[in-house]
């Protein structure tokens, strides 16, 4: 049976408004995961296959290279994240790409990673469960960093080219992960 994913958000909408009034935070917070993978299946289905097989293979490469790091090198990605993400705040691009995809994949995703869905794939995954305690150490690297004096004025380039489309405290920073990935895929 083919689901309209229109009408499952509608309806989603109309039960998480419910939900909430009667005080079920768990039954709505379900409804809040399914709602960010339906947003991911949406963007997803608007495009072409030949470029989501490509970006997921090169993700998948990442994926496993940010999986082995050791703890000493988790510091040097987190390094390297740095450079990356300098030189993505300088490509207007890159930060076009940004803000058209911010909402529809980049946001979901993010929640879905780092939320109940990531949790769940972590237990499940000894490989996911490295790969995000990898890139979670290095994002908070980097995040410290940012807030550092050292880097004032990158953080606050960050905040001003990215115009309301970034929430670096949130996501447990993974925003900086896609800011270090999104041009290179």
């Amino acid at each position: 049976q083919i689901i309209n994913h229109n009408n499952f958000i509608s309806k989603y909408r109309c039960a998480s408004n419910v939900f909430c009034c009667r005080g079920s935070f768990y039954v709505s917070y379900f409804f809040s995961n399914i709602f960010y993978l339906f947003k991911v299946y949406d963007y997803l289905c608007q495009q072409d296959q030949k470029k989501i097989n490509a970006l997921y293979k090169e993700r998948n490469l990442h994926f496993n290279r940010i999986a082995e790091l050791s703890e000493e090198e988790v510091l040097s990605y987190a390094d390297e994240m740095k450079l990356n993400i300098a030189e993505f705040i300088h490509a207007p691009a890159a930060v076009k790409q940004w803000k058209e995809h911010y909402h529809s994949f980049l946001v979901p995703q993010m929640y879905i990673f780092t939320g109940e869905i990531g949790k769940l794939a972590q237990e499940m995954s000894p490989f996911f469960a490295s790969y995000q305690r990898n890139s979670i150490r290095a994002c908070q690297q980097v995040y410290e960093w940012l807030l550092s004096e050292e880097s004032q004025s990158l953080y606050l380039e960050i905040l001003s080219c990215l115009d309301g489309y970034i929430d670096l405290s949130a996501y447990e920073h993974a925003e900086l992960e896609s800011m270090n990935t999104i041009f290179k895929y």
